[in-house]
């Protein structure tokens, strides 16, 4: 295959080396091994005492030869070859995508074993002595090159490098989606949920900026929003600016607290301790309005104040729900606005 106007990083990540001509599936990996893994003494990681890579000094049992990592060549030679046959279909800037986040993926390969090892060895634990806290915390920064995979592999779909992330309006709606990670279902444990902090925010700038350096790292953007009781298409501005998709959006009628069921909600504020001596059905009854807010009815006639216990409150209704079944009850979860929006977050993963 010809790589001729594509160029790969150097070593250290700065310059660009070009490349010219053609290679095969194993000069590729072979150049790539070449350009980017230093000679090293495997004595000095932690891993070499078991590592199948490490060759002794045939003068000095107790140090080793100088060699290219194993570990990182080994892990080359294995991505070049399930994406080379890839490679020949994509377009050029595919392409150079390609071999932009194979450079990080090296990178976090090469730099992990050798952190990990140190990690694990008692040795360099004492040697470094009150130092030691920082073999520990060196790993943090090895998350820029997997951001930086992220950025150049999100276009490539074979390597489905993008994850969901939920924007929601308030800190209620992420309250509520962190208790149901505690089910341990991959519905909620495996999003990325970030609080945009109310309508007034969806115009601003810093919601744009926010949601597009999130796009940059490989996300896909999903939003919820309240209208309020209005008709409106909250999200309008967002979509026009190309930053979320129409499919990717949700929006109550009013807001969080309205889209609970009565039913729910009135199991939730008594396990809080908020109504007590009353009834299931007289709290249906009084609260049926669907036109107006729940916060309002629930102030009007039982005098409580939904703001100061927000959080605590969705929190007691992801609990709620964690004891039960309720992805299997069709008609919570087709004819409820809460029942609605979990089968949207669900949509998300």
């Amino acid at each position: 295959m010809n790589f001729s106007g594509l160029s790969i990083c150097d070593i250290y990540g700065v310059e660009r080396i070009p490349l010219d001509g053609d290679y095969s599936m194993e000069s590729l990996a072979d150049l790539l091994i070449e350009q980017w893994i230093p000679y090293f003494e495997c004595h000095k990681c932690g891993r070499w005492d078991y590592c199948k890579f490490a060759q002794k000094h045939p003068a000095n049992p107790a140090r080793s030869i100088d060699i290219k990592c194993g570990v990182a060549a080994d892990c080359l030679r294995n991505l070049v070859s399930a994406a080379y046959p890839l490679i020949e279909k994509m377009n050029p800037t595919h392409q150079q995508n390609f071999l932009d986040g194979a450079f990080h993926f090296y990178s976090f390969v090469y730099s992990s074993e050798q952190w990990i090892g140190m990690n694990m060895n008692r040795g360099f634990h004492e040697f470094f002595g009150e130092l030691a806290p920082y073999l520990y915390s060196r790993v943090a920064p090895l998350r820029g090159h997997l951001d930086s995979l992220a950025f150049y592999w999100k276009d490539l779909p074979d390597f489905k490098t993008k994850s969901p992330v939920l924007f929601v309006e308030g800190y209620s709606e992420k309250a509520f989606l962190d208790e149901l990670r505690k089910s341990h279902s991959s519905w909620f444990l495996d999003l990325v949920v970030e609080v945009y902090g109310g309508k007034g925010n969806r115009r601003s700038k810093r919601i744009h900026m926010l949601l597009e350096r999130y796009k940059q790292q490989g996300f896909v953007v999903h939003a919820q929003g309240d209208a309020d009781g209005k008709n409106t298409d909250v999200f309008r501005n967002l979509v026009d600016s190309g930053l979320v998709v129409q499919e990717h959006t949700f929006v109550f009628q009013h807001d969080f607290e309205s889209a609970i069921p009565l039913p729910l909600a009135y199991s939730a504020l008594s396990e809080l301790g908020f109504i007590d001596g009353v009834t299931k059905d007289e709290f249906v009854a009084k609260l049926k309005d669907n036109n107006r807010r729940f916060a309002d009815r629930l102030s009007e006639n039982y005098g409580i104040d939904m703001e100061p216990i927000k959080m605590e409150y969705a929190a007691a209704v992801g609990d709620i729900l964690n004891h039960s079944v309720w992805w299997n009850n069709d008609n919570f979860m087709e004819k409820t606005e809460l029942g609605q929006f979990l089968r949207f977050v669900q949509h998300t993963i």
